[in-house]
């Protein structure tokens, strides 16, 4: 095993990891073709490892992978799916060409390229879909426009333990996507000291209401030496008004923020239903003062 993975590691240039799954794949260029690699290392099979070349003239921009299926973006601005055994079942066309991808469960967040920006803006567009492999159909949103703070790129795109999309842009603002609408839920900028340091999101835990990551002193992405240490802040939506009010506003909104996430969880929705009615409650006792 540790053979195959040092051969891939010198070969190629882009991976994608799940806990059944590993997908490396390689651009190409004029005399090798666009190749993608997956090792299927959970299998019971005795071949676990599977490869696909693109055909002439199309290179591979991005790999994904979730549960029992491996998605590939490419130059002609084709999103290629396969199965985790590496049977084609759809192939998309995108609207333009890939910014960044993720995967996990039955989930897939895309960002393309939509067109020229206006000036100080950034002009991209999401895909969001639904894989079902068993069916051969995949539900697809978009692309519709992603939101970004003006003047600022995209910084990290991914999906939070909900499997809900999220993305961050360099001036730290952190956005989930909740009913065809982006909320900013955190303002990584307000938590750090120093003007040129950053917070690098590595997960958004929704049900814990933290945005983990790591902070990075002078610099946009983490050190390798020293080991970085996690961090991690709650989520806040930047709302206007401070103070005792300001958090009692704060509570209730995340428990709004919650209501498309708990599904049918009856223990995590009573939970939030009780904080909601709380909040509502000290509101109204502090508008009758």
């Amino acid at each position: 095993m540790n053979s195959v993975f040092v051969f891939c590691l010198e070969n190629y240039t882009m991976a994608a990891l799940t806990d059944k799954l590993l997908v490396l794949g390689r651009e190409g260029d004029e005399e090798n073709p666009g190749k993608v690699f997956v090792n299927n290392f959970k299998s019971s099979d005795s071949n676990k490892d599977w490869t696909v070349d693109l055909p002439e003239g199309e290179y591979v921009q991005g790999v994904a992978a979730g549960d029992g299926w491996v998605a590939a973006s490419t130059s002609r601005n084709y999103l290629r799916m396969f199965t985790a055994w590496g049977i084609q079942r759809e192939v998309v066309s995108l609207s333009g060409p890939l910014v960044s991808m993720v995967g996990s469960g039955d989930k897939l967040f895309i960002v393309t390229h939509s067109a020229h920006p206006l000036p100080n803006q950034q002009n991209f567009s999401y895909y969001t879909l639904v894989i079902n492999n068993k069916k051969g159909l995949s539900k697809v949103t978009g692309p519709l426009n992603l939101p970004l703070t003006p003047t600022c790129e995209l910084y990290w795109v991914g999906l939070s333990d909900t499997e809900l999309p999220v993305t961050t842009d360099t001036a730290g603002v952190v956005r989930i996507l909740l009913s065809s609408a982006w909320y900013p839920v955190c303002d990584t900028k307000t938590q750090i000291k120093g003007k040129s340091d950053t917070f690098f999101v590595t997960c958004v835990d929704q049900l814990d209401n933290q945005v983990r990551g790591i902070k990075c002193r002078g610099s946009r992405y983490p050190q390798t030496i020293p080991k970085p240490s996690p961090s991690s802040f709650p989520l806040e939506v930047p709302l206007c008004i401070t103070g005792d009010r300001g958090g009692l506003e704060q509570r209730l909104i995340c428990s709004n923020l919650m209501k498309p996430v708990v599904g049918s969880n009856e223990e995590l929705d009573y939970k939030n239903r009780g904080q909601e009615l709380e909040c509502l409650m000290k509101l109204f006792a502090m508008a009758c003062r």
